[in-house]
């Protein structure tokens, strides 16, 4: 249950940190923001509580609340960090060769109608 709990937790802060990049490659508002949060920590309480229900009994043994506490500090601070700051960096490239090709494209169809 300890190791499902862990597991847990590493899913939990792999999907937000996913929806952190969609929020990066999607520009959101606030209330949209506020939105996606509420349904994001519902899904995840209803997660939790099924895991909870399925795997301990409907009780919460505090070896469960460890377990997710402790997936989700590994995750943040081994591979959330370094997926987050090379997907960053990728998106980065893809922006400013995007803003590129859209000045070429620009500066083409400019000379054509000298």
């Amino acid at each position: 249950m300890f190791l499902m709990s862990v597991a847990m937790g590493i899913a939990l802060t792999l999907s937000y940190d996913l929806l952190r990049i969609f929020r990066r490659i999607v520009s959101h508002n606030s209330i949209l923001i506020a939105m996606e949060d509420v349904c994001f920590w519902l899904v995840w309480t209803y997660i939790t509580l099924d895991g909870i229900h399925t795997y301990g009994d409907g009780v919460l043994h505090w070896y469960m609340a460890i377990g997710i506490l402790f997936g989700v500090v590994l995750f943040h601070y081994t591979i959330s960090c370094t997926l987050l700051k090379n997907i960053n960096n990728i998106l980065y490239k893809i922006k400013k060769s995007t803003k590129k090709h859209k000045k070429m494209l620009k500066n083409s169809d400019n000379k054509g109608k000298i």
